[in-house]
């Protein structure tokens, strides 16, 4: 890792010195002044010494000069509320007041100079304003006192859930923090859950599995300010997703501090389950245990203007009962009897420590070191309609920690220099729940659900035990050259580590496969699973240039990126299916090269500052850490799973019945048909031969790596001071869209077949129509697996597409007093065509989700009355979920499985899976897509929720006192979030709908 450093810091080094006379230095955590200074006559006045002062900053001054064109520009501005002084010999001096600095925007000011005395000084307090007419990036800042305003959870879904376009996978509704925090979030037109969160400039997750997992949740008693990146990144920007960059407070010159906390529980929430639920066979809906956060903070100077500090603790949690899924009443069986007196429930919490010293170590150089120590449990994680509570797991981390040192150094007014490190560790544990015990896992094939325990291999891929230490030592380095006018910047960003997924099995070897309770089939599993991989580095160049021409400012960027990661040496040990194997190390899995230019150019329409034109296009590689490293590896693409038919005798049958347990009467380690089980579904089981491995083509290169090009325009019109409006238009298209092709196969091996769906008022025209575009494998070629990751393009026909087109429109307003709003609505759609294959074509291999798919309307506002009250209130409203999209989880259509005794009639045969089992003793089925996705007719009703939120002051001496009471889903709604996709006797059936009306109460002391 060292000698990595070393090799690349050469090129920084030469980038600096290399600068131009230009530079821009603003960062995603750190706000810009920019403007120009004329005189009366219009004249642009160069040489002006322009000053920025506000108790945000601990050196409490920045300055800049206006050049030769009048133009200047203050940056690495904390957020906070500026006096902006404007002084030359020969003229007054001007002041402009109580100018409110947000992270990641540059604020145009403009001043007209008179000719006058230095010692006369015109002040002038003025409404921010609230058009960037510099940067195309598009975003959305969450201030403290917005953060502390609205009715919020302030947990990182439901905040991403009022930024316009972004749309929170994996959760429902939040009802009040109900939901609790998952490490996944968001997407926004029309990307991948490709964002990325950091901190001072540093990412939050871990070097193990996706870049876009934040393991690290915020402490909301240690952040000033959130910005929601929306649009536009620039080329110091890793990601094009909905980036999420944290402004932590760091203190003052005096001694400030919070007390907060809230609280609701079961008393506090109304029920809301409704005539039609009950008609759905829905017997409760979901309900809250209880919601708590509590915490504190205290910051102040330690030297006043020389050592600021800031402390805080904040512990929160919540226990969610689920409406339509239960633990199981007959745990110690083979068989799912629901416990109606036992709702299915989430358990969550978090601890956290964090703490910030920030030294003005010289006149220019300031110093900051943050740490934050946490420890968390999503207990009985991501249950949903696909498992019983016992089949999932815990998922606690612990221990957590992140620590981070930055360096800045304003060297001259035009040159900035900036640095930063951190090191992160954490280590997973997959527990198993209290009521797990030791059932064995079961899935029940004509509901889709798993029960008695988890396993790998289906729905969460999760197995129980310590995942092992994940590590991540991160760098960052930039240097910025600023002449007002004209900026540029270069930099670099670095991150290298290990993950490992270490002692990691299910309770048992085996799952089972029912079909009415009868077993079918069963899924072999070579466990325990040992792998380790690392990163040996993924780095970021990047060069961005901005230069103001009249009323239009050109960005441009251009971004290296480099990830290279590998796989040591490691044994993979004994198990009951398999020797033990030593696999070699494995190199450059991947080792990808990537540039990627951004473009973009803002125009100031009018000239002043009131109007602006955006216009943006860029290029985004995917995210990735050590996933294709875990995936290549020799250890863990192992074949280490495998189904087997498994039919048993009639006695077997009535024992299993009569005790709820059976064995399976085989020989499980024997790859041919043996006894009760038919032979093995993937012929390369218990053997050293990798069954999926990537091309090099896709693995290695220039720019092979997945990724977007997003481009957008955006109008944004100031109306009136402090009022403006937004409108844009947002296209996503995907390029070196990867795809599996089975090599051992050829397109003649395969048999097409057609089913009937079934008649049933739910399906769309009552069913009864044929669904055809179905294909069984020959049975010579039966388990033959040699898959081989491609780039679609390779593919005949390829390659696949991926497009959204979307669009906007919003606005924001701060007014009477402190009044605010925010808000608008978007709508889009998204084509995909996946049908280029080398075999045959995937069933419904292309739709699209439609307009009506992903419109949605997010309003949020506040207002102060008299006596010191304030009321604030939210609205969102999101198109309802099918069952392909599942609370906003993009997911397979409405399936079915089918027996063997429907299909062999239209495929003139059994299905291959049954052996040389007879058509009376075949328990194989086939898994069928009845309903093409987001087909109009599955759509649950629209999903639509208001929150309120009323609070008053008391000010006693400087402390500020303000008690709050909060009410989510106003109105009572009971909307549908999540239903059972698998056509059969549960299809369709509510397994979660939204939280009744809750009441929270709480409070906060300022002091």
């Amino acid at each position: 890792m060292r000698n990595i450093h070393r090799a690349f810091w050469p090129l920084i080094v030469s980038g600096v010195l290399l600068l131009p006379a230009a530079a821009r230095a603003q960062s995603f955590e750190r706000g810009a002044i920019a403007g120009a200074v004329k005189d009366t006559s219009g004249a642009l006045v160069p040489g002006v010494t322009v000053e920025a002062a506000s108790p945000a900053l601990i050196e409490r001054v920045r300055s800049a000069t206006s050049d030769a064109q009048g133009q200047y520009k203050i940056l690495d501005l904390r957020p906070g509320v500026y006096v902006v002084s404007f002084r030359l010999e020969g003229f007054s001096t001007v002041k402009r007041r109580d100018l409110s600095v947000a992270a990641g925007t540059t604020l145009p000011v403009n001043v007209e100079m008179h000719v006058g005395s230095v010692q006369e000084t015109i002040t002038v307090s003025v409404e921010t304003p609230v058009v960037d007419v510099q940067n195309v990036r598009s975003q959305n800042v969450l201030s403290r006192d917005t953060l502390d305003a609205i009715p919020n959870a302030k947990n990182f879904q439901s905040l991403a859930s009022l930024t316009v376009g972004a749309i929170v996978p994996f959760q429902g509704g939040d009802v009040g923090g109900n939901q609790g925090e998952t490490v996944y979030c968001c997407q926004i037109h029309g990307g991948a859950v490709d964002g990325i969160t950091t901190i001072d400039g540093l990412k939050t997750s871990s070097t193990y599995s996706t870049a876009s997992a934040h393991r690290n949740n915020f402490n909301q008693m240690m952040i000033q300010e959130l910005v929601m990146e929306t649009g536009g990144a620039s080329a110091e920007s890793e990601s094009g997703g909905l980036n999420v960059h944290v402004v932590q407070k760091d203190g003052g010159n005096d001694f400030h501090g919070a007390i907060a906390g809230e609280y609701s529980g079961s008393a506090l929430q109304s029920d809301n389950l409704t005539p039609e639920l009950k008609a759905r066979g829905v017997t409760r809906t979901n309900s809250v245990g209880h919601i708590y956060d509590t915490g504190f903070g205290v910051g102040g100077p330690i030297a006043r203007d020389k050592l600021w500090f800031y402390a805080a603790a904040r512990g929160w949690g919540n226990k969610e009962f689920l409406g339509g899924l239960y633990f199981n009443q007959t745990q110690n069986t083979l068989f799912y009897t629901p416990d109606l007196t036992r709702p299915a429930f989430h358990d969550n919490y978090v601890r956290d420590g964090s703490g910030r010293l920030t030294w003005q170590a010289t006149a220019k150089q300031k110093v900051s070191l943050a740490v934050s120590v946490q420890d968390y449990c999503q207990c009985y994680s991501f249950i949903n309609g696909l498992s019983s509570p016992e089949a999932t797991w815990d998922f606690h981390v612990r221990p957590n920690t992140n620590y981070a040192l930055s360096w800045d150094y304003p060297v001259t007014n035009k040159l900035l220099l900036q640095a930063a490190t951190s090191m992160r560790h954490d280590r997973q544990w997959n527990g198993i729940p209290a009521a797990t015990g030791n059932a064995h896992s079961v899935l029940e094939l004509t509901t889709g659900l798993m029960y008695g325990s988890t396993f790998t291999g289906y729905g969460t891929e999760i197995d129980y035990g310590d995942v092992g230490d994940q590590t991540a030592f991160q760098t960052r380095a930039s240097a910025s050259y600023n002449t007002g006018s004209h900026a540029f910047k270069v930099g670099m960003q670095s991150m290298t580590g290990g993950a490992g997924r270490d002692h990691m099995q299910p309770l048992y070897d085996t799952q089972y496969f029912f079909y009415h309770q009868v077993p079918v089939a069963l899924t072999e599993y070579a466990a325990p699973f040992h792998a380790s991989v690392r990163m040996k580095v993924d780095l970021g160049l990047y060069a961005q240039d901005q230069w103001t021409i009249k009323r239009v400012t050109i960005n441009a960027g251009l971004r290296f990126d480099y990830l290279n990661d590998y796989s040591p040496a490691q044994t993979y040990p004994a198990t009951a299916f398999t020797p033990a194997f030593d696999f070699p190390a494995m190199s450059d899995i991947p080792n990808w090269k990537d540039l990627s230019p951004r473009v973009g150019a803002a125009f100031d329409v009018s000239g002043n500052g009131k109007t602006a034109i955006k216009v943006a296009v860029g290029r985004y590689p995917i995210l990735e850490t050590t996933n294709l490293a875990q995936l290549n590896s020799p250890a863990s693409a192992f074949a280490s799973t495998t189904t087997r038919t498994w039919s048993p005798p009639p006695s077997a049958i009535a024992a299993l019945n009569a005790t709820g347990q059976i064995t399976p009467n085989c020989n499980l380690a024997d790859p041919a048909a043996n006894g009760d089980c038919g032979p093995v579904a993937n012929s390369a089981f218990g053997t050293s031969v990798v069954t999926t491995h990537y091309s090099p083509s896709v693995m290695q290169g220039w720019n092979v790596r997945p990724g977007t090009w997003q481009a957008s325009v955006v109008l944004q019109q100031q109306l009136k001071p402090g009022i403006g409006v937004w409108a844009g238009y947002y296209r996503t298209w995907y390029t070196n869209i990867l795809a599996t092709d089975n090599q051992a196969l050829q397109r003649s091996d395969f048999a097409p077949y057609c089913v009937t769906a079934p008649a049933s008022s739910q399906l769309p025209g009552g069913g009864g129509y044929p669904v055809c575009g179905l294909y069984d494998v020959s049975s010579a070629k039966f388990g033959a697996i040699n898959n081989v990751v491609v780039d679609s393009s390779t593919l005949p026909g390829g390659p696949w597409k991926q497009v959204y087109d979307g669009i906007e429109v919003g606005g924001n307003a701060r007014f009477g007093g402190g009044g605010m709003f925010t808000g608008g609505v978007s709508t889009g759609r998204t084509a995909f065509n996946q049908c280029a294959s080398r075999l045959v074509p995937t069933q419904f291999c292309d739709f699209t989700v439609p307009w009506a798919g992903q419109t949605q309307i997010k309003l949020t506002a506040s207002y102060p009355l008299r006596w010191g009250f304030q009321v604030a209130s939210t609205y969102i409203s999101l198109p309802g979920v099918t069952p392909a999209n599942p609370a906003g989880a993009v997911a397979s259509s409405v399936t079915m499985a089918v027996a063997n005794s429907q299909i062999a009639p239209a495929l003139g045969r059994n299905l291959a899976a049954c052996g040389a089992a007879t058509a009376a003793t075949c328990t194989a089925t086939a898994n069928v897509v009845l309903v093409a996705p987001y087909e109009a007719s599955t759509y649950e009703n629209r999903h639509n929720q208001v929150d309120a939120r009323l609070s008053r002051v008391f000010a006693v001496g400087n402390v500020r006192i303000q008690p709050r009471i909060d009410v989510y889903n106003l109105f009572n709604a009971a909307t549908v979030l999540g239903v059972v996709s698998q056509f059969g006797p549960a299809y369709r059936f509510p397994y979660q709908v939204y939280d009744g009306r809750l009441v929270k109460f709480g409070a906060e002391v300022r002091f």
